[in-house]
């Protein structure tokens, strides 16, 4: 008798397992993997990020309701999910939709982030080497995700302003290496204007900034001068860095850039009211002659007429 009554329990446990699994799958069935598409806004070269290629990472961010709050379940964390490029038009996730009508939020490239329970926002440096993107739905598609509508196509949009330098020298016996290209505030200035780091909002694109900073920015190729040795030719690329947008009133020299060529310094103060804009590519031609630098044009792409000016640098 107590063998059949164990044998009973057992029974009754295994068809109470099954029955759990059998749940656990039908949940399964009910959750749909994310699909991920990209454009990148804007005509692009070089150090720009124009397209994305294969081990490429990015950030994702899956929010709810009118207050975009951080979607987060059991089975689905919707805070900074990886996804990786592997192919054209391809991104591997590991996200899965239910019915709950998800927005979708992506920053590039995948890193250090603050979040709370609304409104992902990225903290990154200010000047350097890498292009920020951000961005969201594409005007024109779905406005949501869901396990009925699992396909996302995201328009990324460049957060921060391209600073592109191209060189030249004329009447000048010298090499012509460049060796630093460095950003900083005027030395003395009480009132830094520029921050040490920046924020971006992903949801409004909103950008600011905090703290103090200097940076500066080293040629990617030290055994070659920067400066075109063609006279009255600039070369068909510049040497690019990317910077913060949203500096407040600027006074003429409160920015400097400084140039390290053949071991000497030029700065320049950047004049009253410089203000750059995220996505544009702002192209300084600068002449080298004579032991001086003079900027001869200045070029403002895409969203802009371009302009010219001509200023002495020492």
């Amino acid at each position: 008798m107590y063998i059949a009554m164990a044998l009973c329990l057992l029974s009754i446990a295994l068809l109470t397992t099954n029955c759990t699994n059998e749940e656990t799958i039908f949940v399964d069935t009910e959750r749909t993997a994310l699909v991920v598409k990209t454009n990148v806004t804007g005509q692009t070269r070089a150090d720009i990020k124009e397209a994305f290629v294969k081990g490429d990472q990015m950030a994702l961010f899956a929010t709810k309701d009118q207050e975009n709050t951080i979607y987060n379940t059991a089975l689905s964390k919707g805070s900074n999910i990886c996804a990786t490029y592997s192919r054209d038009e391809k991104w591997e996730v590991d996200f899965y939709l239910d019915s709950e009508k998800l927005n979708i939020y992506a920053y590039y490239p995948y890193g250090d982030y603050y979040l709370g329970d609304h409104n992902p926002a990225i903290i990154t440096t200010l000047f350097g080497r890498t292009d920020v993107l951000f961005g969201t739905h594409a005007t024109g598609t779905n406005s949501t995700v869901s396990k009925d509508e699992p396909e996302v196509l995201l328009q990324m949009r460049h957060a921060l302003a391209a600073i592109d330098f191209y060189f030249k020298k004329q009447d000048y016996s010298e090499t012509g290496k460049i060796t630093e290209i460095e950003v900083r505030n005027r030395p003395g200035l009480d009132k830094k204007v520029i921050p040490l780091e920046v924020t971006i909002e992903l949801v409004t694109g909103k950008i600011t900034g905090a703290g103090d900073g200097e940076y500066s920015i080293l040629h990617k190729n030290e055994t070659a001068g920067l400066v075109s040795d063609l006279i009255n030719t600039y070369p068909a690329e510049g040497y690019v860095m990317f910077a913060y947008t949203n500096f407040p009133s600027v006074k003429e020299g409160d920015i400097q850039i400084l140039f390290t060529i053949d071991g000497k310094k030029y700065t320049w103060d950047l004049p009253q009211g410089t203000q750059w804009d995220s996505g544009c590519k702002y192209h300084y031609y600068i002449c080298l002659s004579a032991g001086k630098l003079q900027l001869e044009t200045v070029i403002i792409e895409p969203y802009e007429d371009g302009g010219s000016d001509s200023t002495i640098l020492s």
